[in-house]
């Protein structure tokens, strides 16, 4: 099951940095692949939803809104599926 949370930050800017315990693990910002962990994003202000997927894990999401600010570090554990 994928953890699913909604989360507030007050920035100035919109750059978003995705911390994830491995690399190359599948990205998605808003229903749109985006890259490979890790990585570093620019995004809009306002609402995102952000995915992640990997063989042998279970699927990772978090839903999050950009108000304003200098830069976001959201940081995802993946847990290995059954």
């Amino acid at each position: 099951m994928a953890r699913n949370s909604c989360i507030v930050w007050n920035f100035l800017d919109s750059f978003i940095s995705i911390r994830v315990t491995y690399s190359n693990i599948c990205i998605y910002v808003d229903d749109a692949f985006v890259g490979k962990s890790p990585i570093t994003l620019n995004l809009k202000l306002g609402h995102h939803y952000v995915r992640m997927f990997v063989k042998d894990y279970r699927n990772w999401s978090e839903q999050f809104t950009i108000v304003t600010g200098p830069e976001l570090l959201l940081t995802a554990v993946l847990e290995k599926s059954n």
